[in-house]
């Protein structure tokens, strides 16, 4: 009788299990949020690549805010730079 072992590395191994079985809850949840939305007679809500492109284009936007508020800010004088010029 000759017996074959292998070191599996148990942390990659929980790792995909892991990421396989996050995967599968959320296909499983969208799925039962759809049916319960097709039994009640209302419009199936977003799925979560919609969701996601709205989250990016609003991140996007608040980014585009934060670096004209920036902007702005630097142009507006320090108060020693404001004391300098009374000064003058």
């Amino acid at each position: 009788m000759t017996t074959f072992t292998w070191n599996i590395n148990h942390a990659r191994l929980m790792e995909f299990g892991l990421a396989w079985f996050k995967s599968n809850v959320t296909k499983i949840m969208k799925g039962c949020e759809y049916i319960l939305a097709k039994l009640q007679g209302e419009a199936p809500s977003k799925t979560l690549v919609e969701t996601a492109k709205e989250a990016k284009e609003k991140a996007k936007g608040t980014a585009l805010a934060a670096t004209e508020a920036k902007d702005l800010a630097s142009k507006v004088p320090t108060k020693k730079q404001q004391q300098q010029q009374q000064f003058v």
